[in-house]
């Protein structure tokens, strides 16, 4: 028996990524964070955020669906500046296999931040 065969005592081995990236292999997720704004200390704040980093890795174009999975309920996607300030919202759609997505376009080597506010959609 190989050890990802029997997944009854590691359920989250069964599990799918929250995040993947299709359409192209030279962008890369490289940061999954908390938001800098978000506050910790009451259950009555804002929204929480998600910021997502991606960058284009070989000096190329490309065009990435952001996969997000179905069970991270995004009221919102924009893309920010480094520090988090929202420049651009995202159409969030549904794929077909039930999971969440947005497009994006890269040049070479840029980096694009992506910040999901989390929550019922529309409720923003």
């Amino acid at each position: 028996m190989r050890l990802l065969d029997d997944t009854t005592e590691a359920p989250l081995l069964k599990a799918k990524p929250g995040f993947s990236i299709e359409g192209a292999h030279n962008v890369f997720l490289e940061t999954v964070k908390r938001g800098l704004n978000d506050d910790f200390t009451t259950h009555d704040a804002a929204a929480p955020t998600i910021v997502l980093r991606l960058y284009e890795a070989y000096g190329g174009h490309a065009q990435v669906q952001l996969k997000i999975a179905s069970q991270i309920p995004v009221a919102k996607a924009v893309v920010t500046n480094l520090l988090e300030d929202e420049l651009e919202e995202l159409n969030v759609y549904q794929t077909e296999d039930a999971s969440l997505a947005v497009k994006l376009k890269f040049h070479g080597f840029e980096v694009k931040t992506v910040k999901l506010v989390l929550g019922k959609p529309g409720c923003v």
